[in-house]
């Protein structure tokens, strides 16, 4: 009886709780928008609960948020985070993402009196990331280190977080008018040990001294390097302390945008010469530093000590070499000025000084060379050894502009430009292999075009004419060998699903869960254990589910099936690229919680989502009657490799069915088009996925691209304005139908076109028709990550995986990704996925098309730097396979150009990098920078296209080439008119060609050796 009542005394409880934790609808009948006035009435329902108690009620709570974190759902997520506060454990609490803490939460927690109090407050700490929370959090626990209820944490969001104190705690008692200072005078000896250790620590995300001052400052109207400026100036912060301070925070590396905050704040503070002094040679370490502000700002503090004659010179001379290799030019240049105050003020320096010197010659800036060589020419009769010996050190990575006046501070003697040497391979001995291999391989692979070139010298050799659905893409050592037993299935789910990205891998745990759907080990509960735990870490990350869409969602509903759960179903136009994923997934959750055995025909046979032909006529010959359905059908035949096709096509003539003739359709049969659409038009596709159609038509009615017509995207460039008044660069995909808009997606497109309309009904498989959707725009920018409302990314992507055969959607969708940005648009681009499409580019037997330039030029424009080096790798490989040329490349480059969203002083240490890699990428280059500056007009002023010009004008010396072209000399003349861009097109124009062909022939005997190897590869793989 005890017992029962004691049930029933908690059922009471829970009754009573459930209805404080429930939140009212707002005026628009949505839940969760509109908070009940119960948090108080919470708190004071736990008070002084025994711990056994509370941990009766915690299960519950548990349950109730999870309920809260869905979409829509009617319980309010702090009261249940109040809750969870007063009942939970810390690893439960620590399970569960995004804690609603505050001062309530901290009163429950002292009133429980539990052990790991401190232990939490680290960790909620750590939770705080923003710049609206930490004030708060901080402010309480000042209190409670001040009344000795813990020791200060240790936590960085600590120390910065007293910064936004005055943001939130104190300017939401009624004090926002009071400038911070004269808030934080009467706590200081609270916080001050808080306020030295700013200057150790970085932050992070919106909790940061730098962010809070430029984001934040104005709300509370002071900022908090005024404070801490006057603080100084009363005497209550030690002044030569806080200048010490700030100079070693620059010697932490921290990253550029938080590490200026304690430059600014050094300045701020306005050393007197004589404390800069003191501090030299702490200006000067900072010189190597990776931050070009940092060293902006100490050569300046050097020039001032300097200036005041309190520089030690030796001491300079001995630590400036590091600040020559600056990236910004003009902090070299300001390094080379301190080179000259030194030798005008002490000339037994002078030799010294011309040695080091010499390091500005292979800074890859070429004004800074120049402005190098002339410090050194001003000074020629006192060159020694020591600067000789610098110089030719340097000589093969100076400017080849500049190499002739370096010779002469060498020789002495002035001579002729003389054409870089390189060099040439045995061209006899290639023309020899070339001429053995079978007529058909020397066309596909390229080899003709480098014959001819050999023939004529013209310095261009066009790009390999293959589609990639004409030469073998099997390679054996890719071969994916099924699930062999039940336990290998629960293994390599396990790592699946940590690594959803890794698609050959997910989509052998897939099928291996369709293999294992009816025949089970008899200890299957003990083994799907550790799956069923490691599946409840994976909450879906999107309240609106659209997680179900990716591998990882696929992973979850399936491997959920084999535990026994179902999944809510998920909507999806019949057009959404996305559909035959989800019609497949859906299939094979139905087949396993009925276990049933059914057949799987799309299966990948390689990597790369590839099914070989014969194994797929094998699969169809031994299928059972029970298969997966139309989606798994149509996306077999789009992942069929080219080989072997009429070898399956003869295998498969004695199968019957609709789907055997689609089959063989798509094998390039003969056979009467049936009536299901989405069989046949895959098979369409699949048998020509970049040709015309019309046997598709009668089965549609309609006449599109992805349909019977090719894929056709292209794009334009527009300029219009934002919400905002700024000026806003447009770049839109098209389908390439007339009259149709492009359509602007991705993280750029935040003010143009964020919003996609949620699908209402499931897809059809009868009329699932992928291909239309990835040669839509419209429906090609639902395969992109990035979730607009929730500031997040979807983990993993089917992109790459449902059409194999034609690349052209992936690469328009890189195009768009954020990694590629350009400019800032409140995003940060280091922090994005690398897009798919630079790595599947590597693939030297993927065709590089319209949208895959496209994505290249975009990369070469891109902000963050791991971005643009992965399209340095990926530009050089598809050059050296000869899959892109100068003329193909020159007109992505110029399309950008004129569209005005080139940076080009991005571009030039990036196509330096590319041409350095070998004769004929430095012959790609030249001739790709000639098509770029073609006659035009241009949307937006030109910027900084020296740097260009100069990229062009050392490839043109060091090749002896001249502007032989009419339509780039006519873009020369008429583009540069003005600034430095003058001078250097007016110098590409005065340029005359060198009779020497050496260029010509290492470029052309490189490309002939390369194409060679691709035509034996194919010929190894039966071609």
């Amino acid at each position: 009886m005890k017992k029962e009542q004691g049930v029933s005394e908690t059922a009471v409880q829970l009754e009573q709780l459930e209805d404080m934790i429930t939140a009212e609808p707002d005026r628009r009948g949505w839940f969760g928008k509109k908070r009940t006035v119960t948090e108080p009435d919470l708190v004071g329902f736990f008070k002084g609960m025994p711990e056994n108690e509370r941990r009766t009620l915690a299960p519950q709570f548990l349950r109730w948020r999870r309920e809260a974190a869905r979409y829509e759902s009617p319980l309010d997520e702090r009261n249940v985070w109040l809750g969870l506060f007063a009942t939970a454990t810390l690893s439960e609490i620590k399970d569960h993402s995004w804690w609603g803490v505050d001062e309530r939460a901290i009163a429950i927690l002292l009133d429980r009196n539990v052990p790991w109090f401190s232990e939490w407050v680290e960790q909620a700490l750590e939770q705080r990331s923003s710049a609206f929370g930490i004030g708060g959090l901080v402010g309480d626990l000042v209190d409670l280190v001040d009344r000795g209820v813990i020791d200060p944490p240790e936590h960085d969001n600590y120390a910065i977080g007293v910064a936004y104190m005055s943001l939130e705690r104190w300017g939401s008692a009624g004090r926002k008018d009071i400038p911070p200072v004269d808030q934080v005078r009467p706590v200081l000896n609270k916080i001050e040990h808080a306020i030295w250790r700013q200057f150790e620590v970085e932050g992070g995300g919106e909790v940061s001294l730098a962010n809070f001052e430029k984001y934040l400052s104005p709300k509370v109207r002071g900022r908090w390097s005024d404070t801490l400026e006057t603080l100084s100036n009363e005497g209550l912060l030690d002044r030569q302390r806080l200048l010490d301070a700030s100079l070693d925070a620059l010697n932490r590396g921290f990253k550029q945008f938080r590490a200026g905050w304690f430059s600014r704040f050094h300045e701020q503070l306005k050393p007197t010469h004589e404390e800069r002094a003191a501090r030299a040679d702490r200006y000067l370490g900072l010189l190597a530093s990776p931050i070009g502000p940092t060293v902006s700002m100490a050569l300046a503090a050097l020039k001032k000590i300097q200036k005041a004659r309190l520089l030690d010179e030796k001491l300079l001379l001995a630590n400036i070499e590091p600040a020559l290799y600056a990236g910004s030019a003009k902090t070299a240049k300001d390094g080379l000025q301190l080179l000259a105050g030194v030798v005008s003020s002490d000339r037994d320096q002078l030799q010294a000084a011309l040695t080091v010197a010499a390091a500005g010659l292979e800074h890859p800036k070429t004004d800074v060379q120049e402005a190098s060589l002339a410090f050194m020419e001003n000074h020629a009769d006192a060159v020694c050894d020591d600067a000789q010996m610098a110089i030719a050190m340097r000589l093969d990575v100076m400017s080849p502009v500049l190499r002739d006046r370096a010779q002469v501070l060498l020789t002495g003697t002035d001579h002729a430009t003389a054409v870089e040497q390189v060099p040439v391979q045995d061209l006899d001995e290639l023309v020899t292999r070339a001429q053995a291999l079978p007529d058909r391989l020397r066309d596909l692979a390229g080899v003709n075009f480098a014959l001819d070139e050999i023939k004529q010298l013209h310095g261009r050799i066009a790009a390999a004419p293959f589609n990639g659905m004409d030469v073998p893409r099997l390679d054996p050592a890719g071969a994916i060998a099924p699930v062999g037993t039940f336990e290998e299935l629960i293994d390599e789910a396990l790592v699946a699903i940590e690594h959803p990205s890794e698609l050959d891998r997910v989509e052998r745990v897939l099928a291996g869960a369709v293999l294992f759907a009816a025949d089970r080990p008899a200890n299957e509960k003990e083994l799907l254990g550790p799956l069923a735990r490691a599946l409840k870490r994976f909450n879906p990350q999107s309240y609106q589910g659209l997680d179900w869409y990716t591998p990882r969602g696929a992973l979850q509903i399936v491997l959920c099936a084999m535990l026994g759960e179902t999944s809510d179903p998920v909507f999806a136009d019949d057009e959404d690229p996305r559909s035959v994923m989800l019609l497949r997934t859906d299939a094979m959750a139905s087949a396993i919680l009925k276990r049933r055995l059914c057949t799987q025909f799309s299966a990948p046979t390689h990597n790369g989502c590839w099914i070989d032909s014969g194994m797929l006529v094998e699969r169809t010959r031994n299928a059972s009657k029970e298969t997966l359905g139309l989606a798994d059908q149509c996306l077999a035949l789009l992942r069929l490799v080219p080989d072997g096709r009429p070898q399956a096509l003869k295998s498969a003539a004695g199968l019957s069915g609709e789907w055997a003739s689609a089959l063989r359709y798509a094998l390039g049969g003969d056979e009467p088009i049936g009536e299901t659409p989405s069989i046949w038009v895959a098979a369409a596709r699949s048998r020509d996925p970049f040709g015309d159609n019309e046997d598709t038509i009668p089965v549609t009615g309609e006449s599109r691209h992805g349909e019977h017509l090719a894929p056709a995207l292209c794009y334009s460039i527009d300029w219009g304005k934002t919400r905002h008044g700024d000026d806003r660069c447009k770049l839109t995909i098209g389908s390439g139908a007339p009259g149709e808009p492009g359509i602007d997606f991705g993280k750029e497109s935040w003010f143009w076109e964020r919003e996609v309309e949620r699908p209402k009904t499931p897809p059809r498989a009868k009329t699932c028709l992928p291909t239309v959707g990835l040669s839509d725009p419209r429906q090609l920018r639902l395969l992109d990550t990035y979730l607009y409302n929730e500031m997040t990314h979807l983990v993993g992507s089917w992109t790459t995986a449902i059409w194999p055969q034609h690349p052209e959607p992936i690469f328009a969708l890189s195009a768009k990704a954020g990694c590629m940005l350009d400019g800032v648009v409140g995003f940060e681009p280091a922090t994005e996925p690398i897009a798919d499409g630079l790595i599947m580019i590597l693939d030297p037997d993927v065709p590089v098309g319209p949208m895959g330039r496209l994505m290249l030029a975009r990369g070469f424009n891109a902000l963050d730097k791991g971005t643009a080096q992965a399209t340095v790798d990926a530009l050089i490989a598809v050059i050296e396979d000869g899959r892109l040329d100068g003329e193909m490349f020159g007109v992505a480059m110029h399309g950008l150009l004129m569209g005005g969203i080139i940076v080009a002083k991005r571009w030039a240490d990036r196509l330096r990098d590319v041409a350095r890699a070998s004769p004929l990428a430095a012959q790609v280059i030249r001739r790709a920078l000639e098509v770029a500056v073609y006659p035009g007009e241009p949307q937006r002023p030109m910027r900084n296209m020296h740097a260009w010009l100069e990229v062009l004008q050392e490839l043109c010396v060091a090749a002896g080439e001249a502007i032989e072209d009419p339509e780039a000399r006519n873009g020369l003349a008429q583009h540069f008119t003005s600034g430095k861009a003058r001078k250097v097109a007016n110098d590409l124009l005065k340029l005359e060609p060198s009779t020497a062909t050496e260029h010509r022939k290492a470029a052309v005997g490189h490309a002939l050796e390369q194409r060679i190897a691709r035509a034996q590869r194919w010929a190894a793989r039966g071609l």
